[in-house]
């Protein structure tokens, strides 16, 4: 029993660090924007060779080398982690169906499917956030004093603007976006494989009525 504790608050102290390690990532890369947003606005110059344009297009092509190399390091972490979240939350569900009274496997399940859920709202509400900030940058830099400047840095600006156009977003594996519809999706795909799983126990306690009913029709 001792071993399994020591197991079980070794796991979840490394899925703590992971995810918390994630999130900061993350949080720094708006912070970032942010910063990289005021950059934008506080801009007064009238041509290319303007010292804050300079620093502000080096600052943002550093964010996007980041986030880039970010979503390299942990698309396919995000994958499994999805999956196993996905499968997890099924069983634990179903687990809590199943039981028509309250006992420690019920309590277990709850507690299972009360963190996946925190866990999953976490990973994908700060993915939206920061496709929403990401966004951002394209207002910041067009709210610069760009009407009367001179053409090169008009030129400037509206690469940047049209670079900011494509939405960067983090994926699971190239496959999903992390963000909030996501979870969405994966809570629906839960309940449907929890819905199969359930039909499937009804048919192997009541296979009689099944074939007469078959017989029937």
């Amino acid at each position: 029993m001792a071993s399994q504790m020591l197991c079980v608050f070794f796991v979840s102290f490394i899925f703590l660090g992971y995810d918390a390690l994630y999130v900061k990532l993350i949080v720094m890369m708006c912070w970032q924007i942010e910063i990289l947003k005021s950059e934008f606005k506080a801009i007064k110059g009238h041509d290319s060779r303007n010292v804050r344009l300079i620093s502000a297009i080096r600052h943002h092509q550093t964010i996007l080398k980041l986030m880039s190399d970010l979503e390299t390091v942990f698309s396919p972490i995000m994958l499994l982690q999805f999956l196993f979240t996905t499968l997890t939350l099924c069983f634990a569900m179903f687990i809590c169906i199943q039981f028509k009274e309250f006992n420690i496997q019920v309590s277990q399940a709850l507690l299972i499917t009360l963190q996946l859920t925190a866990q999953m709202f976490v990973f994908c509400w700060i993915g939206t956030e920061l496709s929403i900030q990401a966004k951002s940058v394209r207002d910041a830099a067009y709210e610069c004093q760009w009407h009367f400047s001179a053409l090169g840095f008009m030129t400037c600006i509206l690469i940047i603007i049209t670079r900011c156009n494509k939405v960067f977003t983090f994926t699971a594996g190239k496959f999903v976006n992390i963000d909030l519809k996501t979870m969405v999706n994966i809570f629906q795909e839960t309940f449907s494989y929890m819905m199969v799983m359930i039909n499937l126990v009804e048919v192997e306690k009541y296979p009689a009525s099944n074939v007469t009913l078959s017989t029937h029709m």
